[in-house]
């Protein structure tokens, strides 16, 4: 699933990979431009489309693909 994120007034694009009630894992092109506690905020849409659910999260760890997030 393609999801929005915000970090620092930016918005990046990245694919939810894993999700749970504790966090998400995203993969992203731009991994390279974040760090372990940097804080996110994530737009996760409803299957209907027609709204999204928003939630902030803390970095966790990171690899090469993109990085884990445990919601705040």
């Amino acid at each position: 699933m393609e999801i929005v994120f915000r970090h620092s007034d930016r918005l990046y694009t990245g694919s939810l990979k894993d999700i749970s009630l504790g966090g998400v894992y995203i993969e992203t092109y731009s991994v390279n431009q974040f760090s372990k506690k940097d804080i996110v905020t994530i737009s996760i849409p409803f299957a209907s489309g027609q709204k999204n659910l928003k939630r902030k999260g803390c970095i966790k760890w990171l690899n090469n693909a993109g990085f884990a997030v445990e919601f705040m």
